[in-house]
């Protein structure tokens, strides 16, 4: 029995031609490849031309590995994730490059990492079906890329690896495997990975392979429409976005290349307006707005090639362009694994004409996030703010509803303090009877240093962590002549401890950030409110602020509230200082500090402080 029913929908799939003589099929066939080749010789286009060239540098330097593959789990003694990276990046990019040039030493390559890994014992199902999902999609291309070079023992043992390793433990339990219901980047991992399979090996087992595919469609679209709607702001942050949503490009774009059709999903609320959000991301430093458990660094993002070229706007590669000219596609590490995929859409983009972006970005859903830029130059003219909302019960979330990142001048001013790695944080709560991953109010992932709202750029009150269930909507958001920004409404974040909070985050005048609290207390108790600013800023205190240095730039911190008296502050960032189970397996950050200030509204009083961080 299907674990899902299937939509009736108006497209319709024709699994006719999924033949062995129709190889290969996934992304690019035969006539497709050819015609991107004869753009690439031509010099027709540029872009196109210079992603190849690209692919071929990091398949030499990266892919064509004479060490072998391992079965390796990491630290944690949990994931074969890394391993799985590594299959999917030597497999994908020594397909291309023997499907470009011919030459039979990319072909050895590929497949004798093909048989490395159906050769192991599993993919590591039962532990951590992600990597499963991942090892997947790198053997589906490899065989459909592959197919008509391969030997015949090579595509029975790939054929028979895939259906114990990564098709058996998806269906063994009961009610199928946990990712089918979940509604993050797992669902689309894991779908894209078996999907690929299906289509690949369809010839192989075609009756199961359609009922399955059907499945892994109904999944999807369920996450989908929890993730994307209404505006395609990520839940979980701009970071996992590359990942969750890389992988479903690569689903979509082998449903449609091999039956002709991706079932609807494409048509997700959001889906079409995503792209926009995670461009809006980068800020003028070229970092990324990088709220919940997402890396600072900007890297390069695949999946934007597919939404240029699938919803006609090429204007969102805009920073791609500029990243591709500055080198930037040479260095993405594993995050550079689907890289050949990019050029099924990149021959699609046409040449010239990109446009900066216009006006402010906003988006409702699971995690309300508003960002802007002033001027797109990414230079020290270039003003950026990005400012969230929500709660802390979304996956990877933070108890950082308010929070929010503000570049000038060429520096990151107010900041996220980066992650500890997932592998050092496992063990030690394990051990302390917890869990990273229990999102409940009391859990230990909250004491962990990075997660709490003291170490955010929002407010705390009465010493208390935020509410996990409180969920702090997007009121309004500002876009007016010399003034841009929005408001939050922070109030069910710190329910039991004030009346109302509101929070106003803008750009003034294209130059200064200027935040404003709006604090009701409540009757029966004051409001002891902590007031958070991280930044790399050197801090020093003086009457009437703070001074905060990078390098030869200068910004001050000033705030004042009506009859309040308001003392300023820097807190340590060193979590051994702080009273957490967790600080001996913490590391300090250094460079980093954590300012602001303290105040106290008096029971049944009302508040209004204005903070600003400007430039004198």
């Amino acid at each position: 029995m299907a674990l899902f029913t299937t939509s009736l929908r108006a497209e319709v799939p024709d699994y006719s031609k999924l033949t062995a003589a129709d190889h290969p099929r996934l992304f690019l066939e035969d006539k497709e490849f050819e015609t991107m080749k004869s753009q690439i010789a031509s010099g027709s286009s540029p872009h196109l031309a210079g992603l190849h060239k690209i692919i071929m540098d990091l398949c030499r330097r990266d892919a064509m590995k004479d060490s072998p593959l391992e079965y390796r789990l990491d630290a944690s003694n949990k994931r074969l994730l890394h391993i799985s990276r590594d299959a999917l990046t030597r497999i994908f990019f020594c397909s291309y490059a023997y499907r470009y040039t011919g030459d039979r030493t990319y072909l050895e390559y590929a497949e004798k990492d093909l048989r490395t890994v159906c050769g192991f014992k599993d993919w590591n199902a039962g532990k951590h079906y992600l990597d499963t999902g991942e090892m997947a999609a790198a053997v589906a291309i490899g065989y459909d890329w592959l197919y008509n070079a391969l030997g015949e023992d090579t595509k029975r043992m790939i054929e028979r690896a895939f259906i114990d390793f990564a098709v058996n433990p998806a269906r063994g339990k009961k009610g199928g495997a946990k990712f089918y219901r979940m509604t993050n980047n797992w669902n689309q991992v894991c779908n894209a990975g078996l999907v690929c399979g299906y289509l690949a090996m369809y010839e192989a087992f075609p009756e199961r392979a359609r009922e399955l595919i059907e499945i892994s469609v109904e999944s999807n679209r369920k996450a989908m429409n929890k993730m994307y709607p209404p505006d395609g702001n990520y839940p979980e942050g701009p970071g996992y976005w590359g990942y969750g949503s890389t992988f479903e490009v690569l689903m979509l774009s082998a449903l449609e290349s091999c039956v002709g059709t991706d079932y609807g999903l494409s048509e997700t609320k959001g889906f079409s307006e995503t792209g926009r959000y995670v461009l809006y991301s980068y800020g003028a430093t070229g970092k990324f707005y990088n709220y919940s458990d997402c890396g600072e660094s900007g890297a390069p993002s695949i999946a934007l090639w597919y939404f240029a070229d699938k919803f006609h706007s090429p204007d969102i590669l805009y920073n791609e362009l500029r990243l591709m000219e500055q080198g930037r596609y040479m260095n993405l590490g594993h995050e550079s694994r689907l890289l050949p995929l990019m050029m099924a859409f990149a021959k699609n983009i046409p040449q010239g004409g990109v446009k900066a972006p216009k006006g402010v970005y906003s988006g409702n859903g699971i995690t309300p996030v508003v960002m802007l830029h002033t001027d797109w130059t990414f230079s020290e003219s270039d003003v950026y703010l990005g400012i969230k909302g929500g709660g802390a019960g979304a996956q990877h979330s933070h108890m950082d509803a308010g929070s929010f990142v503000f570049d000038a001048e060429g520096v990151r001013w107010a900041k996220e303090l980066p992650n500890p790695a997932y592998t050092s944080m496992e063990t030690p709560m394990l051990k302390l009877g917890g869990s990273l991953w229990k999102m409940e109010q009391n859990s230990l992932r909250w004491r962990a240093f990075a997660y709490n709202n003291r170490q955010h750029n929002t407010l705390t009150v009465n010493d208390k962590d935020h509410i996990l269930g409180g969920f702090a909507p997007l009121v309004k958001v500002i876009e007016k002549r010399g003034r841009a920004g929005a408001v939050i409404d922070l109030t069910p974040a710190l329910a039991g401890e004030v009346s109302k909070t509101t929070r106003t985050v803008e750009i003034a005048k294209k130059k200064d950030l200027v935040v404003t609290d709006m604090i009701e207390a409540l009757e029966e108790k004051p409001a002891m409110v902590r007031w958070t600013l991280v930044t790399n800023g050197t801090p020093e205190v003086t009457e009437d602020g703070i001074r905060l240095t990078i390098g030869d730039k200068v910004r001050f911190l000033r705030a004042g509230a009506k009859g309040v008296r308001i003392e300023y502050k820097v807190w340590s960032s060193d979590p051994k200082d702080y009273d957490s189970p967790l600080k001996e397996y913490e590391r300090p950050v250094p460079g980093t500090y954590i300012v602001g200030f303290t105040a106290t509204v008096p029971a049944g009083g009302k508040a209004r402080f204005m903070t600003v961080l400007g430039a004198e």
